[in-house]
């Protein structure tokens, strides 16, 4: 629940940094197929350690956005609702 949280365009980033690209290529074709999410990879770079990371980006469009919380709001701690704009 931790490692997440919604940005500033509207949609939710999942901070992956500690999976490889191709495990979050799996985590988003997952997403994708099982759960009809509207997602993709993103980068984050850390030019001060020059490195590199992949991270989920989960589209911020209201209909995805529904299905989403819908779906992990049962296993959420009410602390956390915030990271999904609640």
């Amino acid at each position: 629940m931790c490692d997440g949280s919604k940005n500033k365009g509207g949609g939710l980033i999942l901070t992956t940094n500690s999976f490889s690209e191709e495990e979050v290529d799996l985590l988003v074709s997952a997403l994708q197929s099982n759960f009809g999410l509207v997602c993709r990879k993103i980068i984050a770079r850390n030019s001060k350690r020059n490195t590199v990371a992949w991270r989920i980006y989960i589209s911020g469009r209201s209909d995805n956005l529904t299905k989403l919380i819908t779906l992990v709001i049962p296993h959420m701690h009410v602390s956390m609702n915030y990271k999904l704009g609640l």
